[in-house]
């Protein structure tokens, strides 16, 4: 009688542990969700900021050197892009 008494005390022992961490794993959860969706909540008030892009000197460079590349790759492709970029610059009154 002993014997069971022991087995039954450490059963429930068992049962009581694994309930007090199935509770801290909730509570760790729960801040897990919290934060995710804080997070979720500022990254989407970034992406509603507008992306300035601002054309110097060194960027200028980059982008004939982009075209210039994709047109060796791949002409039709590359001949559009440069078109676009003929187009946005006279649109905004810069010369490449």
């Amino acid at each position: 009688m002993h014997e069971k008494e022991l087995l039954t005390n450490s059963n429930l022992n068992f049962i009581n542990e694994l309930i007090k961490q199935n509770e801290r794993l909730n509570e760790e959860l729960s801040q897990l969700k919290s934060t995710l969706k804080s997070k979720n909540k500022a990254s989407k008030q970034a992406k509603n900021t507008p992306v300035r892009f601002y054309l110097n000197d060194k960027t200028t460079r980059l982008v004939k050197k982009c075209i210039k590349k994709l047109i060796q790759i791949n002409p039709i492709s590359g001949w559009f892009v440069y078109i676009l970029n003929i187009t946005v610059a006279e649109v905004l009154r810069y010369k490449m």
